[in-house]
């Protein structure tokens, strides 16, 4: 039997999930109106169905103002925030366990006060908002740290909040980059380029995609490839990734689904002939059991 290779209509994930929708609904709006702590939070959904938006958002007030309470200068310093907030309220980066899945969820972020790189720059740049810091997120290759203006109009400083909230230099942003990869990679003059939502949230789902893959938990690793393509339906790979993360849930059907995506986006290739005859096995099956 064989595989279409433009499927006529199939049902998008989110039509069949309801925490799914949810996220598609906090990021199918254009970039600038996208609400970053509800699209964050609509992301841990499938984790954390019980965690509210607005309970981030007041929990991120309540931060801000015990951070202000140790910080006299108006307007407030960047680097002065970011000490305040990395070592004196206790966020700090849980080097020992960077692949644990609560580390990239923001609720858990917010009451844990552990995070990740990316996780804890979130949270600097929400309170950074929140005090009129200008701040901005970079995603540096391996690592994420934060851009924030200086004291002049072309001036700026970057702050890691992972290692303390500490200012580094461009220098010591590239060795680090370095360090943290073995060598394998450079950091490049476009890294201090700020990034905006759909990266950052790209990003967070990538880390949890490594982070379930690594532990073999096809479950969430499925909700996690399901919304990196609610962010990006194009990308043939994470088709494939969700057809195979199917099957190994055992729903034929939505394997299915989802190598017929994959075919109907990717070049042909020794890749999508195989990928074509196993989908042409598993209508088979369906067709029989039917």
């Amino acid at each position: 039997m064989s595989v279409p290779r433009t499927p006529l209509r199939l049902p998008e994930p989110h039509e069949r999930d309801p925490l799914l929708r949810r996220f598609r609904d906090e990021v199918v709006k254009p970039e600038a109106e996208i609400d970053f702590v509800r699209a964050y939070i609509a992301l841990e959904a499938f984790a954390h169905p019980e965690a509210r938006a607005d309970w981030a958002m007041a929990r991120l007030d309540d931060v801000t103002q015990e951070a202000l309470k140790w910080i006299d200068a108006r307007p407030v310093p960047a680097a002065r925030l970011s000490e305040v907030l990395f070592q004196n309220l206790g966020f700090l980066g849980d080097s020992a366990h960077t692949g644990d899945p609560e580390n990239s969820f923001f609720s858990q972020v917010l009451t844990r006060r552990r995070g990740i790189p990316i996780s804890l720059s979130v949270v600097f740049l929400e309170v950074a908002r929140r005090t009129g810091v200008e701040a901005h997120g970079l995603g540096v290759p391996g690592h994420f740290i934060v851009r924030a203006r200086g004291s002049g109009e072309s001036d700026f400083t970057l702050l890691d909040p992972f290692y303390g909230g500490t200012p580094i230099s461009v220098t010591e942003c590239a060795a680090r980059v370095a360090a943290l990869s073995g060598g394998r990679l450079a950091f490049r003059p476009q890294h201090l380029t700020p990034v905006g939502p759909r990266y950052i949230l790209t990003r967070i789902l990538n880390n949890l995609k490594s982070g379930y893959a690594a532990k073999d938990h096809s479950a969430p690793a499925a909700a996690v490839v399901e919304r990196l393509l609610v962010l990006d339906p194009t990308n043939a790979t994470e088709w494939r990734n969700l057809a195979l993360l199917r099957a190994n849930l055992g729903e034929r059907s939505r394997s299915l689904d989802a190598w017929e995506r994959f075919l109907a986006l990717a070049p042909p290739s020794d890749e999508t002939e195989l990928a074509r005859k196993y989908a042409a096995g598993l209508a088979d099956q369906l067709a029989r059991a039917n």
